[in-house]
């Protein structure tokens, strides 16, 4: 990204969210986290990924890790966070919940399962932290695959080269 399309990014920004401090520091930020994405792509996309945070200017690392997941085939993590809620009343405490994406049953099974079962569903609260915690922990678990799944694509000897030579 040239410093102009940083600034561009910038100005948008700042019109989005007018109380947000945006500066050139934070120009060169939002550059390096996006760097490798074509200005026209940022911007095209700008609409989709602003309503994903309605309230507050999302961070740099925010934004580059919700323009991915948006490039990323497959369930949103709101998809995602909707169908591991969606299982609790059927599967219920005792049960062993099924997804329909592996990176859902990873996650659920890091916070576990009996957490999601244990929700108040009457406190909004609680809901907004785990549903946080859950996104959060699904997009960790989603570019561990991601970065699996490439390095077992390499051919062997550029695999044993970058995993200090265990296959």
């Amino acid at each position: 990204m040239t410093n102009a399309e940083r600034l561009n990014l910038i100005t948008r920004l700042k019109a989005a969210y007018p109380y947000a401090e945006l500066g050139p520091l934070s120009a060169e930020m939002y550059g390096a986290m996006l760097g490798d994405v074509p200005h026209a792509v940022v911007v095209a996309a700008l609409p989709a990924l602003l309503r994903q945070f309605p309230k507050f200017c999302p961070s740099a690392p925010e934004l580059a890790s919700a323009l991915a997941e948006m490039a990323r085939p497959g369930i949103s993590p709101e998809a995602a966070w909707s169908e591991a809620r969606s299982r609790v009343l059927p599967v219920g405490r005792y049960g062993s919940p099924t997804f329909s994406d592996p990176a859902i049953t990873e996650t659920v099974r890091q916070i576990g399962w009996t957490t999601f079962c244990d929700l108040d569903p009457t406190s909004s609260r609680d809901i907004d932290r785990l549903a946080t915690r859950f996104r959060a922990a699904y997009a960790d678990v989603v570019q561990r695959i991601a970065r699996q799944d490439a390095q077992a694509a390499l051919p062997a000897p550029v695999h044993a080269a970058v995993s200090g030579g265990q296959s």
